[in-house]
């Protein structure tokens, strides 16, 4: 294992996503905010930066070793994402059978489990089970990674005109594909959930292969800030994703463009304020265990809003921080008592030394 890399803010950027993802997931933050029309763009971020890795560790192993290990690649992505998300399940289906009225559909667990849930969400609306409806994007997740290690191979083959080229026509196969779905009038979802707004893991495979990366050095810290900031204002300013038209045709690129920037600003930061906000101890470690916030903040919703319902108290700023330690508890506990077990088990397969994927 001689080749490995670690960029310590992206781990910082991780706990940003989640945290868009946490506020526009809480209803008082919900009505005609800020975070009502960019903060579900946080789950695309999240796609850009397991884009990013992935690439990354794909390209350099095969770099290293003139190919790519199937077996290794797999069992890194089931020992990362199997263990805490089969325990979710299982923990919020018995607890939707036995201890709660909520609705239980088998169908959606099947979904679940067999990661085909955000196709089932274009027919049948989002999950209705118990803290679920979120899943969808995990479904997504493994439908990306299971491509990603044959087009990775093959992409990194071409020279690097035909690289930027296949890059740029899968954005204008996306443009397209969009563009035919809104001439048919077909739901919101038939894109929102489905590999149709895949622009951002797009821009991290495109980061990830380093085929931008002399373009890239050129770029100014606080000049790929203040773009890519710019650019999630202006999306500020277009209807949400929920709305079909014709600026959704638009909306995913330019969601897309506003992370390619920022995370350049923040991952090849020379600057020193991003630096110290994004790779201080706390916020890092915090990105280590997002994906355990991710999984676990709308049950902790669910349970924050259902004290404050017996205690007859009004929707304020206290279910925000409630909400929040409380997911921070169970994220903490589930990383440190169920994840590292198999995270340990991980390093055994792994061929390229990163941080935590």
């Amino acid at each position: 294992m001689n080749r490995s890399f670690y960029f310590p803010a992206i781990d910082g950027l991780r706990f940003i996503a989640f945290l868009m993802v946490f506020i526009y997931h809480l209803s008082p933050f919900r009505p005609t905010s800020f975070f009502n029309m960019t903060g579900w763009t946080g789950v695309h971020l999240f796609f850009l930066i397991s884009g990013f890795l992935l690439s990354k560790l794909l390209t350099e192993e095969y770099k290293q070793s003139g190919s790519i290990s199937l077996f290794k690649y797999f069992i890194r992505r089931i020992l990362r994402i199997w263990p805490l998300y089969f325990l979710f399940l299982l923990i919020v289906s018995i607890a939707s059978v036995s201890l709660t009225h909520h609705p239980f559909s088998l169908q959606r667990l099947f979904g679940n489990l067999f990661f085909y849930d955000n196709i089932l969400t274009v027919a049948n609306g989002f999950n209705p089970n118990l803290a679920t409806g979120h899943l969808w994007s995990m479904s997504l997740e493994e439908q990306y990674y299971l491509v990603l290690p044959f087009f990775i191979p093959w992409l990194i083959k071409q020279n690097k005109k035909n690289i930027k080229g296949i890059i740029f026509a899968i954005f204008g196969l996306l443009l397209l594909t969009r563009l035919v779905l809104v001439i048919f009038h077909c739901n919101y979802t038939s894109i929102y959930v489905l590999p149709f707004s895949a622009d951002c893991f797009v821009a991290g495979i495109a980061l990830g292969i380093g085929v931008f990366d002399t373009w890239i050095k050129k770029i100014p810290t606080i000049f790929a800030w203040t773009l890519g900031i710019i650019l999630l204002l202006l999306l500020y300013k277009l209807p949400p994703p929920m709305v079909m038209g014709p600026h959704i045709i638009w909306l995913y690129f330019v969601m897309a463009g506003a992370f390619f920037f920022i995370f350049i600003a923040v991952a090849y930061s020379n600057h020193r304020w991003l630096n110290q906000v994004f790779t201080n101890r706390p916020i890092r470690y915090l990105g280590k265990i997002s994906f355990g916030l991710y999984v676990f903040h709308i049950a902790a919703n669910y349970i924050t809003a259902y004290f404050y319902s017996i205690l007859k108290r009004p929707m304020d700023m206290g279910i925000f921080w409630i909400s929040l330690s409380f997911t921070i508890l169970l994220a903490i506990v589930s990383y440190e008592l169920w994840e590292k077990q198999f995270l340990k088990m991980k390093d055994r397969f792994t061929v390229i030394k990163s941080g935590e994927i």
